[in-house]
C-alpha cells in the first residue's frame, strides 16, 4: 500500500487513513456466519447453504450468493459416528477456512493449497444445528442425554436408558444373542 501524501490530507491524519483501511479489511474478511441449508447432497456429505445476513456493498444492503458443495461436518470419530438427516431450513454455522481447502477435499491429503485466497466464501465448512431463539428445541434434556428422530428417542440418564418408538412401530434388536436381565416390571 502507497500513502499519497494527497490522500492522507483528504482523509485526515494518518491513523484516521490506516483506522480505515483496518475496517475495509474487516468487512471483507469471512470468518463465521450463520446460514440455512438450501439443498444437501447424502452422498458427498455437503449442501448448498445461504447465509442469513446481508452485506454492504455501496451503502445497498445485497444477499450473498448462495454457497455451493460446502462440507457438513459430521460427527464422528474412532469407528463411530452419528448422522443426522440434514434439511432444506435446517440453520448452520458456517466456517471459512484459513486457506483454500479444495485440494484436502478432493483427496484428504496434506497438500499445498491451489491458490492463495485466504478466508474466502469458497472454502465454507457448514456445522448443523444451532438455533434462534425463536426456533428452540422443546423439552430440552438437562439431565442425560436423548436421542430423537420423530416420535422415536432414545434416553440415557443416570441408571436408566428408554427407548420410545412413539407409541407404533417396531423396535428392532439385530445380531447375536440378545440377553436382558434385571427385574422385569
Amino acid at each position: 500500500m502507497s500513502l499519497q501524501p494527497n490522500k492522507i490530507r483528504q482523509n485526515g491524519t494518518l491513523a484516521t487513513l490506516l483506522e480505515a483501511k483496518a475496517m475495509e479489511l474487516a468487512r471483507r474478511l469471512n470468518c463465521v456466519q450463520i446460514g440455512t441449508i438450501e439443498a444437501f447432497n447424502a452422498s458427498e456429505q455437503t449442501a448448498n447453504v445461504s447465509l442469513n445476513f446481508k452485506r454492504v456493498i455501496n451503502d445497498t444492503l445485497k444477499d450473498y450468493a448462495v454457497l455451493v458443495q460446502v462440507p457438513c461436518i459430521v460427527l464422528n470419530g474412532g469407528g463411530g459416528g452419528l448422522s443426522f438427516p440434514i434439511s432444506k431450513g435446517d440453520t448452520c454455522v458456517v466456517f471459512f477456512n484459513d486457506r483454500n481447502m479444495d485440494n484436502w477435499f478432493a483427496t484428504g491429503a496434506v497438500m499445498e493449497p491451489d491458490s492463495a485466497r485466504t478466508h474466502d466464501m469458497s472454502d465454507g465448512i457448514a456445522l448443523v444445528g444451532i438455533r434462534s431463539l425463536a426456533n428452540l428445541l422443546s423439552g430440552y434434556l438437562t439431565d442425560g442425554v436423548k436421542l430423537w428422530y420423530n416420535n422415536c428417542q432414545i434416553t440415557l440418564k443416570k441408571g436408566s436408558l428408554t427407548i420410545d418408538n412413539g407409541g407404533g412401530g417396531t423396535v428392532v434388536l439385530n445380531g447375536g444373542n440378545i440377553t436382558i436381565t434385571g427385574t422385569q416390571m
